[in-house]
């Protein structure tokens, strides 16, 4: 699967390659030397005039994506330990093994569903944002919110119930979606 997915980006790169002609810009001879801090400075005098609204926006992406993270990262032991009751320290053909390799597959089931639902609504979200007069930000905000509820969810609700754990699993790649 790995290597497919290398093979398509090659392909798609090539492709690119063929028919995207870069041409590089140059400097007119009349203009004036830059100091080599004059980039850094452009970004930290864009950064300073940028609106109120720019700096709340960096906030929440970056709150999404440490959610993100944290799903991504500590998923898998939530799944095993949590939902399921498991112990991967246990002895090999004890019910908290089992239980522990039950939770394993679920959040690897999870993840594949995730990785769907990605798919399908990123299509959906560009469908609505080129064939709707909506603004990227009714799609982004109910997008953040399906996730903190899911997140909520997941943490008061799910208990030992694999599958709506899935289901929360599924559905928490939702802000990351919105983002793009």
């Amino acid at each position: 699967l790995m290597l497919g997915i290398c093979l398509l980006n090659t392909a798609c790169i090539a492709v690119q390659f063929c028919f995207a002609r870069e041409e590089p810009k140059q400097r007119e001879p009349d203009a004036p030397r830059q100091s080599i801090c004059a980039p850094v400075l452009s970004v930290v005098r864009a950064v300073k005039s940028s609106p109120r609204l720019l700096y709340h926006l960096a906030a929440v992406q970056c709150l999404v994506w440490v959610g993100n993270t944290a799903w991504n990262l500590y998923g898998g032991q939530w799944f095993a330990n949590s939902v399921y009751a498991g112990d991967q320290n246990a002895e090999e053909d004890s019910e908290a093994y089992i239980a522990y390799g039950r939770g394993v597959a679920a959040f690897s089931r999870g993840g594949q569903f995730k990785s769907g639902l990605q798919l399908l609504s990123a299509l959906a979200i560009i469908w609505l944002l080129l064939r709707t007069p909506l603004l990227p930000r009714s799609v982004y905000a109910p997008c953040i919110y399906v996730g903190a509820v899911i997140s909520i969810l997941a943490a008061f609700v799910v208990g030992h119930s694999g599958t709506l754990a899935i289901l929360c699993m599924t559905l928490s790649i939702m802000p990351e979606t919105g983002s793009f």
